[in-house]
């Protein structure tokens, strides 16, 4: 190939790379963008939706007197707060409410704090998601969740009754500190996971009937985990709390828990039988295992330095109580 050949060639090519395809916009109206998707600006409050789809926030937005700040009437709604705030001023009711009831919503990505009551308040709202929600200095509860909403990765602190209160519901990887009632509170058939509670003025975490807690720190609260009956604790380390450390009720099984240096029992079982108690570690409290009805089943537990390791009320099932030296069963419970 000459010269002027490749010459001709390179500019060719050249120009091609330079002007590239042609591109026209889809048909229809266009939609603002936030940082996660397509949606709808919220851009102040008070602000209803009415209709399905996805809303974000551009910028923090501040509620008014008498209103809640964002109202949700539809189904299939998503609001991402993309990492603003939802700020109440005094005499504001709730950041987020339901009106009537509506399936699908999620909520994410932000901070609702200093509204009159609730901070989200969900009552009617069912198949939640709220996601990565600051929540604090609300007057009320820093969120109220209805059935089947899962909580996850939240911090709810300070709010003038419960951190986070539901029903039937899912709390995970959420920290709940210094609210006047109890740090988190939920209903029949919850599940609480890998949750903090600390400084709160009630319960640490607290739940009706047939709920499971595990792998949960519940510190310096008046009560550390206090259950209905049919529940399981499990993982769990409680730790300096005013009154009792874990306290249960009918049926109930707390296994594999640390009760450390709190006010009064580690571990009670206060109700009727058929709880078990078994393989927990409980040091440093005015009764390290305090079971106070028949029934139950107390066995493999480590107690060490409580005012009375093991109170336990004649006709239940109890492991010999010994040292780990001299023991030679292996339900045993150990005084050390």
């Amino acid at each position: 190939m000459n010269r002027s050949a490749t010459s001709m060639l390179v500019l060719i090519i050249t120009t091609t790379a330079v002007a590239g395809p042609t591109i026209s916009p889809p048909p229809g109206p266009v939609t603002e963008s936030g940082r996660f998707g397509a949606g709808s600006k919220i851009p102040q409050l008070p602000f209803t939706i009415t209709a399905s789809g996805s809303y974000y926030l551009a910028d923090n937005l501040t509620g008014v007197v008498g209103q809640d700040g964002i109202t949700i009437d539809a189904d299939d709604v998503t609001i991402d707060f993309g990492g603003f705030a939802l700020v109440g001023v005094p005499g504001s009711v709730q950041g987020i409410s339901v009106a009537g009831a509506h399936i699908n919503i999620d909520i994410r990505n932000g901070t609702v704090r200093d509204w009159g009551q609730h901070g989200i308040m969900l009552d009617g709202g069912t198949n939640a998601i709220v996601e990565s929600v600051r929540m604090s200095g609300n007057g009320q509860s820093g969120i109220f969740a209805d059935d089947t909403t899962v909580i996850r990765g939240c911090v709810s602190v300070s709010n003038g009754n419960d951190g986070i209160v539901g029903r039937t519901i899912v709390v995970v990887d959420c920290n709940v500190d210094s609210n006047v009632a109890d740090g988190i509170e939920v209903g029949v058939a919850s599940v609480v996971v890998n949750c903090v509670a600390t400084n709160n003025g009630a319960r640490g975490v607290a739940s009706a009937v047939r709920s499971t807690i595990v792998g949960c720190s519940s510190s310096k609260n008046f009560d550390g985990i206090s259950v209905f009956p049919d529940c399981t604790i499990s993982s769990c380390t409680v730790s300096e709390n005013t009154n009792a450390g874990i306290t249960v009720q009918d049926r109930c099984t707390v296994r594999d828990c640390t009760s450390v240096n709190n006010g009064a029992g580690g571990i009670g079982v206060h109700g009727g039988g058929g709880a078990r108690i078994d393989g927990n570690n409980v040091a440093g409290n005015l009764r390290g295992i305090d079971v106070i009805n028949t029934g139950n089943l107390i066995i493999r537990n480590s107690a060490s330095g409580n005012g009375t390791d093991y109170s336990i009320l004649a006709g239940n099932d109890v492991g010999p109580i010994g040292t780990a030296a001299t023991s030679t069963s292996p339900w045993a419970n150990i005084a050390f």
